[in-house]
């Protein structure tokens, strides 16, 4: 009995032994075939997503990047396949950075590539060597202005960079843990500018079976496997993560990249709905100085809006403004702020070492202010016009000349109006400034607080501290474009431009 149950095992591991060889030749069939379809299979991808998206016409003159990688190499070889039948001009750049002891193999690995296609081919490098500090950042931008410099010098509508599909997959993770908005997770665009990614629906390994059956080399960078970058754990441990689990949880299909798809969808669903709400922004009206931005938040309107509407619009108007992309706290201290969650009396709040944010009344603003400045209106003293000083503020440019007559129209006022004054000495020391405590001033009935002056006239609020006074020592002439004191009472009306 034993010696039957052995044959019956020896045959079982027969029968494995051949079930596993026939299963090897079909796996290595089916490779081979896919890779003999890999060619025509990607290049009719590839045509398809230009058409769709307009990113390559017949006849065009285009850049693109290669870096000496698989991805942008198989860029390079789809581009010279279509270039006879799509009359295309190729012109290649590749950026030299100077860091890595296999930079210049792959420059001359990329140069004697394209002289094989023949393809015009340009490189660049740095002026001076870069430091560590924020290098990946640095040297993104460099590449950006070199491609759009050439771009320029060789007339093409088109800089072409050759990110695909996992590309696509790490950008909307890395977005995801970075705390992105519901509305923004998305990845790269097709085509964004100038810039074109024709090989966005290709899978990295679609491109890895075109070169192979293309008999064509690469090279590897070797930073792409170096784990002190996040974009590396993502692609190599995070990734490989979840594709395993949403392959359990579906039986042994691979759903995360119709996840994210739809993930994707979904959020530009909410964007354009979104950018549908009305919007709360409005001008800033009769504003004084360069260091208010024409644009300010109406918040009687921005109250008006749902809650996500709300905090959209308020991190669009800072990063409008101020250039300053909020994160989620500052983006909910600010909501707080400007809803009435936070002491009534609070008036500003900073946003960085350059900025504040401001609310007074039913405005608020951004506006620019050193943390480190002695003062954000430092006075200068400008010799206006004979025996005329001004003091003001060195952010304001402020014009006065001396009239006898009829206004010239182009005399002071900065193109908007302004004060008019009558009765001043040939000789005296002005100051423009904004509202201080204490201030009064004489109209033609009495003479009042500022304040109460300015409350009177229903002044708006979120106008007063930002409206010029011409003042002679503690004395307010006029409140410029609004009204002149009594005593030197020549009103020239008109808007508080720039004079």
């Amino acid at each position: 009995d034993d010696d039957d149950d052995d044959d019956d095992d020896d045959d079982d591991i027969s029968r494995r032994c051949r079930s596993r060889t026939n299963a090897a030749a079909a796996t290595a069939t089916a490779t081979a075939r896919d890779d003999d379809d890999a060619p025509n299979a990607l290049a009719s991808k590839v045509v398809r997503v230009m058409r769709e998206h307009d990113i390559v016409r017949r006849g065009d003159v285009v850049v693109a990047c290669v870096s000496g990688g698989p991805d942008s190499v198989a860029l390079l070889h789809l581009l010279r396949e279509l270039s006879d039948e799509w009359n295309l001009a190729v012109h290649v750049l590749h950026c030299n950075h100077g860091k890595r002891s296999a930079s210049e193999e792959e420059e001359t690995f990329v140069v004697e590539m394209c002289e094989r296609l023949g393809v015009d081919v340009h490189v660049r490098r740095p002026e001076a060597p870069w430091g560590s500090s924020h290098f990946q950042e640095r040297a993104r931008e460099w590449r950006r202005k070199e491609a759009r410099a050439l771009a320029r010098d060789v007339d093409a509508r088109v800089i072409l960079q050759a990110h695909h599909w996992d590309d696509q997959v790490e950008t909307i993770l890395l977005k995801i843990l970075r705390g992105c908005h519901l509305s923004n997770i998305k990845g790269m665009m097709y085509v964004n500018g100038d810039v074109g990614r024709p090989l966005l629906d290709c899978r990295k390994d679609e491109l890895v079976r075109y070169l192979r059956a293309r008999g064509v080399d690469s090279r590897v960078d070797e930073s792409n496997d170096d784990a002190t970058f996040s974009r590396n754990k993502i692609r190599h441990e995070l990734v490989p993560l979840l594709r395993e689990l949403t392959t359990q949880q579906t039986n042994g299909t691979d759903t995360l990249d119709a996840r994210l798809k739809a993930m994707t969808r979904q959020s530009a669903q909410l964007r354009a709905s979104l950018d549908d709400r009305p919007k709360c922004f409005v001008g800033s009206g009769n504003v004084f100085g360069a260091a208010v931005n024409d644009a300010e938040i109406d918040v009687d309107a921005w109250l008006r809006l749902d809650e996500m509407a709300r905090e959209d619009q308020l991190r669009e108007h800072v990063e409008a403004t101020a250039g300053i992309r909020l994160g989620s706290a500052k983006l909910e201290m600010l909501s707080n702020f400007l809803s009435g969650g936070e002491k009534r009396g609070a008036r500003e709040r900073r946003l960085g070492k350059e900025h504040v944010f401001v609310r007074v009344g039913a405005r608020a603003w951004t506006e620019r202010r050193r943390a480190d400045a002695e003062s954000f209106d430092d006075v200068v003293v400008t010799r206006a016009c004979e025996g005329v000083d001004i003091a003001h503020p060195r952010r304001w440019t402020v014009t006065a000349s001396w009239e006898n007559g009829a206004r010239d129209e182009d005399d002071g006022g900065g193109g908007g109006g302004g004060a008019l004054l009558s009765d001043v000495p040939e000789a005296c020391a002005f100051e423009i400034r904004t509202r201080e405590r204490g201030d009064t001033f004489r109209d033609d009935r009495e003479e009042k607080l500022l304040k109460d002056w300015m409350r009177d006239r229903k002044y708006p609020s979120h106008l007063r501290d930002r409206t010029p006074l011409v003042c002679v020592g503690k004395d307010v002439l006029a409140v410029y474009g609004v009204a002149v004191g009594a005593n030197h009472a020549r009103f020239l009306p008109g808007g508080g431009g720039g004079g």
